[in-house]
């Protein structure tokens, strides 16, 4: 425990080192797809939030909410014949934290290929080429208020992830990439829910804050992995005009080495129904930029909880303009 608390705050220490590196061009393409389901239908404000497997690629201090065993499947349908799987597994550990492993894989299709002369003038198409990118993700969060409570520590938590990830186009060019995100989230609680003294009662429930840093490292064949800090708050209301209801808004803004600062906003709907819930979320990105889609994203969820097993499905739509649609489908199980 001592050994995984030292790494994040060494970690944290360097980060400002790494970050004055400079810009240069970030390796390694699986690094810069958007993550997470819930996550990107509420257009990536999920800093402060982060809960769960799906804190593994935004904040991995949200791995810390993890209690029991969670298993989650993501597939991504890209354009053409671009797919993205995705596979996680987390486990709680009572006070000694919790931790998540994750294993991802995309393959980019057919691509053909262009020749150039000596002169580097374009000279017509070559032959047909497929490609593929991977991660392997190892993550841990702690919270602080197991290990030592206060009245500050009861409500911070923090993580760090290990990840491992490269790409290859054919037999031409392979590139592997090793980086680190560490992260920490606070929460502030202005009203519990309580049964006897405010049931079905609208509540202001709390509020979250949250900083990362990801991608910190670099590749072994050429360029920089694509590192940036992010921030984010959110606040969460209970029973807002309806009973058993929760609705969340957050925010982020996050500097990437890439392409500058990025805000985005997010709002999450959830009505428990019995041992049904139903899920809306919508987003927006203010800088559509950074991955050239629309600058909007919207996304349901259903959950069924059978003898505490919960199992939920998610899905998120991002709109890319002309280059068409993405479609993510997600299966949670937690147990």
């Amino acid at each position: 425990m001592k050994k995984i608390l030292m790494a994040c705050a060494v970690s944290v220490f360097m980060l400002p080192a790494l970050l004055q590196a400079g810009p240069g061009t970030a390796a390694v393409d699986i690094l810069k797809l958007p993550t997470g389901i819930k996550a990107q239908a509420m257009g990536g404000a999920y800093i402060g939030l982060a809960e769960g497997l799906d804190a593994m690629d935004i904040n991995p201090a949200g791995i810390s909410f993890i209690s029991k065993n969670e298993i989650l499947f993501v597939h991504d349908v890209y354009f053409q014949d671009t797919f993205f799987d995705s596979v996680y597994y987390g486990r709680g550990m009572g006070e000694s934290g919790s931790f998540a492993v994750s294993l991802k894989y995309m393959n980019t299709g057919i691509i053909t290929s262009t020749l150039e002369d000596a002169q580097g003038n374009y000279a017509g198409e070559g032959e047909e080429v497929s490609g593929f990118n991977y991660l392997l993700g190892a993550g841990y969060g702690v919270d602080f208020g197991k290990l030592l409570y206060n009245e500050f520590t009861k409500n911070l938590k923090a993580g760090i992830a290990l990840k491992l990830s490269g790409e290859s186009l054919s037999s031409d060019y392979a590139n592997l990439a090793i980086s680190v995100d560490v992260g920490g989230i606070y929460t502030i609680v202005h009203e519990e829910a309580d049964f006897m003294s405010n049931r079905g009662e609208t509540i202001w429930n709390k509020t979250g804050f949250g900083v990362v840093f990801r991608n910190l490292g670099t590749s072994f064949s050429s360029g920089i992995t694509p590192m940036s800090f992010a921030a984010g708050m959110y606040t969460q209301i209970l029973n807002m005009f309806i009973q058993s209801n929760k609705v969340r808004i957050g925010a982020d803004v996050d500097y990437n080495l890439g392409n500058g600062i990025n805000l985005r906003a997010g709002l999450e709907y959830s009505q428990r129904i019995e041992n049904y819930i139903l899920s809306g979320r919508f987003g927006t990105n203010f800088n559509p930029e950074e991955r050239a889609f629309s600058g909007i994203a919207a996304g349901l969820g259903a959950g069924l909880d059978i003898n505490g097993t919960v199992y939920e499905f998610n899905y998120a739509f991002l709109p890319y303009g002309e280059l068409g649609n993405n479609h993510k489908f997600g299966l949670y199980i937690k147990f």
